[in-house]
């Protein structure tokens, strides 16, 4: 039901962002980008998805991350 994972992320300690991309079960390697492509340096990610709940996403990602929503 996940189809694709896309986006820049943030790594601590390293000034340039990571691309990564996936597709379904395949992670293909990750990349590094000269420079971020505006001000903005937070991680941002696209969930491509079948017949899935956002809100379990949400709270699969909340979860690994160690929040937890009130």
């Amino acid at each position: 039901k996940l189809l694709r994972i896309k986006g820049i992320v943030n790594v601590d300690g390293a000034s340039e962002p990571k691309v990564i991309h996936i597709v379904q079960h395949i992670l293909y390697p990750v990349q590094t980008l000269d420079q971020w492509p505006d001000a903005d340096r937070r991680t941002r990610l696209v969930f491509i998805v079948q017949d899935l709940d956002p809100g379990l996403v949400r709270a699969t990602i909340d979860g690994a991350l160690g929040k937890h929503r009130a």
